[in-house]
């Protein structure tokens, strides 16, 4: 480090020293400062997130920003991906501000204006037309809208800094996977996000992914006194047919038309066989594949020291007392009571 100016003659020690701690203190401050700045926030930054509502089907568009220069326009593409459609939007208030109610409420491209007294006839929609520049093929029941909103307001009664601008509500429209909603600024032909001053500034959006479309998988045992006993066996479907808990493994049918129908039979006994006494872990490799099936009674035999199997004489004793038990008309049948009975084969 260079030695300080001279103009005075020699400097003291002491002076020597202060010197070089005055010098020292102001590199910690310059440093303290840069690290600031770099974990400062970028003014006139605006944060847009899509959130569902509870597990409806309608999100939340919502803005956000930390700058005093308010956004004063948004003009925004909001899509939905997935075969589904926007079948709704709903903004969060129509028309000028008041002291009660700020937001977004004025609607550019809709907006019905009385060309005689001046006065608004409708304020319209915040969804574009169709046919305006750059929202072609675009609309409510489509997959994309293209929404333009704004504030007007007088004295203070500015928006807030954060809100709600506006709910879109998404239909499946036959879909059955997830559907991936999401937007984008439109500033081809309406500028994105304009601030107050007319500045666009950055925005950042988070897109959102709706589940709903999906059909719920339900497990088909679900609610029964011997739930657990189904778990251990590995959760077969096969319990759920209207004839498991009689002998009928499978859920076919066998036979033919001249000698008549039956449920239990050579088939429900092939996977009894190979089910038979199979030991559950440790002792054995437990049940696999349609094995499960075979377990009628829906109880496991054995013991700690020896093991436990779910097929055993208790399932066979089933089995034979339906053994090819023939349909009506050509005999009693096998009753399809078997609870719960929502799944066929």
């Amino acid at each position: 480090m260079p030695k300080p100016c001279r103009t005075r003659g020699p400097i003291s020690k002491k002076k020597e020293k202060y010197y070089f701690s005055e010098v020292r203190k102001m590199k910690k401050l310059v440093l303290v400062l840069a690290i600031a700045l770099i974990a400062a926030p970028s003014f006139g930054a605006v944060t847009m997130t899509l959130t569902q509502v509870g597990d409806s089907n309608v999100y939340n568009v919502n803005y956000a920003t930390s700058d005093a220069n308010l956004p004063r326009a948004f003009a925004l593409t909001v899509s939905v991906a997935g075969g589904g459609k926007i079948s709704a939007v709903t903004p969060t208030m129509t028309g000028q501000c008041t002291e009660g109610t700020r937001g977004y409420g004025i609607f550019p491209g809709t907006i019905d204006i009385n060309g005689v007294t001046g006065f608004v006839n409708s304020y319209g929609s915040p969804v574009a037309p169709s046919g305006d520049p750059g929202a072609a093929g675009t609309g409510l029941g489509t997959s994309t809208v293209v929404l333009e909103m704004g504030s007007l307001y007088v004295d203070n009664n500015t928006p807030a800094a954060s809100g709600i601008l506006c709910t879109v509500t998404i239909d499946c429209n036959g879909a059955t996977v997830n559907q991936t909603l999401s937007a984008a600024l439109e500033s081809t032909y309406r500028g994105g996000v304009v601030m107050e001053d007319g500045d666009q500034p950055a925005v950042t959006i988070a897109d959102a992914t709706y589940t709903g479309c999906v059909p719920v998988v339900t497990e088909c045992y679900a609610g029964m006194a011997d739930y657990a006993q189904w778990v251990d066996a590995g959760k077969p479907n096969c319990w759920c047919y209207v004839r498991q808990c009689k002998g009928d493994a499978d859920g076919l049918k066998q036979g033919d038309a001249k000698t008549g129908y039956y449920y239990v039979g050579t088939g429900d006994l092939t996977i009894l066989t190979g089910a038979w006494k199979v030991l559950n872990p440790p002792f054995g490799p437990g049940l696999a594949g349609t094995q499960g099936c075979a377990d009628f009674d829906h109880l496991k035999q054995g013991d700690a020291k020896t093991g436990y199997y779910r097929v055993g004489t208790g399932d066979l004793t089933i089995l034979t007392t339906n053994w090819k038990v023939l349909e009506p008309t050509f005999g009693p049948g096998v009753a399809p009571t078997c609870l719960p009975g929502n799944r066929q084969p």
